[in-house]
């Protein structure tokens, strides 16, 4: 396998002049014009891939997620329990919203208060302002995350801002409305080594997988120690602190994320493991009764383990890969996960993509690993008429094997990046970052 993911511009697979980002250095430039017209190019192929599910495909669950977030706002404004879906659904039936209300709202009650200011809009000129944003945070953080790479060639840059745009996990964050792509520019600056308290911090403050970046930074031992510090006091401070005082957060049912769900769209382990136990909306469990915790269990100490084994053994090096390494963990390990919030997997896709882009056995694998994503959404468009036997439940999770086979490809690289750092190289943050 080695030898596969070799090839001719030698092992660490980049050209000169773009090891900054294996050997954790950063070299000032936040942003570079490159890395600009690659977040442009990101921007339209995702505006563009809106417009073409628009016409194709109808506005069915257009801004679904969306207007969750803008109910629980309206509720916490009028001094509700965002959690209480009955008050969302009240909210919904005032508003005039038709949706799936689903489970409602479970996201940290911060965010809740970040979004009280969309309430002034009506919920359909809110969604579409929020879309407007998502989109302008998309770019930001494709160029951001391009611009270590700006010695490619221009071609290649603008390639893969197309790619991410055009990706599920990003034009269907932007299409049901999702928060995803405002947290993207938060990690990518995280992933450059730019205040990572404060980065990490409010984006767990939104979704809670990003803790597993804890991992990333405590596998730098010792030296790291003040870092982690800071980021799991930053992280706690803007997630558990307001639902501590709050008192419309508590009773919540947090505890029931954890239980074992069938539903089709869930692409977690949890949900994985759940269809092929248990029947959902359009799937027949091929192994009734297959025990979901305990199994569930072991599939994530052994996922978590082998991540955190990697970065321990690299001593958190390279920091960008690290990072990347454990938000995939986190987002396979997430207990309600649909195709769209594998978004941070953007993250992994521009770590390795230097890497392998020479190298015809690591660039199979990585786009192995987009394919499986990619056929996911094709699948579940023909779910009706799909999933017709149990055998082809196994199907329902090809988005999880994509993610794990760019989880194993990230993993391998971080090995191989870390024997080629240098030894007491640390990555120097700017702005407000604790690191420096």
């Amino acid at each position: 396998m080695q030898r596969a993911l070799q090839g001719p511009a030698g092992p660490s697979g980049y050209d000169r002049g773009i090891g900054n980002l294996a050997r954790d250095r950063f070299d000032g430039t936040l942003i570079h014009w490159r890395g600009a017209l690659a977040g442009l190019a990101a921007v339209v192929v995702a505006g563009a891939s809106l417009i073409d599910t628009l016409i194709q495909r109808g506005s069915d669950g257009l801004f679904n997620d969306f207007y969750d977030y803008w109910l629980a706002a309206r509720v916490i404004g009028a001094g509700g329990n965002p959690y209480d879906t009955a008050a969302l659904a009240a909210a919904a039936g005032h508003a005039g919203l038709h949706f799936t209300l689903g489970t409602g709202y479970s996201y940290p009650l911060l965010f809740g208060y970040f979004c009280l200011p969309m309430t002034i809009l009506p919920p359909g000129q809110a969604a579409v302002v929020f879309s407007i944003v998502s989109l302008l945070a998309l770019g930001l953080a494709v160029a951001i995350l391009a611009t270590p790479l700006r010695r490619l060639r221009m071609a290649e840059v603008l390639a893969l801002g197309a790619l991410a745009g055009v990706l599920t996990p990003i034009s269907g964050s932007l299409y049901f409305g999702q928060a995803n792509l405002l947290l993207l520019p938060l990690l990518s600056l995280a992933w450059r080594g730019v205040a990572r308290p404060l980065t990490l911090g409010l984006v767990t403050a939104v979704k809670l997988y990003p803790a597993a970046a804890l991992g990333a930074i405590a596998a730098g031992g010792r030296r790291s120690l003040g870092l982690l510090l800071a980021t799991l006091a930053a992280m706690l401070a803007l997630t558990v602190v307001p639902s501590v005082f709050a008192p419309i957060a508590r009773g919540s049912g947090a505890a029931a994320l954890f239980l074992p769900d069938p539903f089709w769209t869930n692409q977690s382990v949890n949900g994985s493991l759940s269809r092929l136990s248990m029947s959902s909306e359009f799937t027949t469990p091929p192994l009734p009764g297959l025990p979901v915790a305990p199994i569930e269990i072991v599939a994530l100490l052994l996922l978590g383990g082998g991540a955190m084994a990697v970065m321990v053994l690299r001593r958190g090096r390279p920091w960008a890969g690290c990072l990347s390494l454990a938000l995939a963990f986190g987002v396979v390990a997430a207990p309600k996960n649909s195709l769209w919030n594998y978004a941070p997997l953007l993250l992994v896709v521009f770590f390795c993509w230097p890497l392998v882009r020479r190298r015809a056995g690591g660039l199979a694998v990585l786009l192995a690993g987009l394919a499986l994503i990619e056929t996911q959404a094709v699948i579940d468009y023909f779910r009706h008429s799909f999933y017709t036997s149990p055998g082809l439940t196994w199907a329902s999770s090809l988005a999880l094997y994509g993610a794990l086979l760019l989880m194993a490809l990230n993993a391998y690289l971080v090995l191989e990046a870390g024997r080629r750092a240098a030894p007491d190289t640390e990555p120097r943050a700017v702005a407000l970052s604790a690191a420096a």
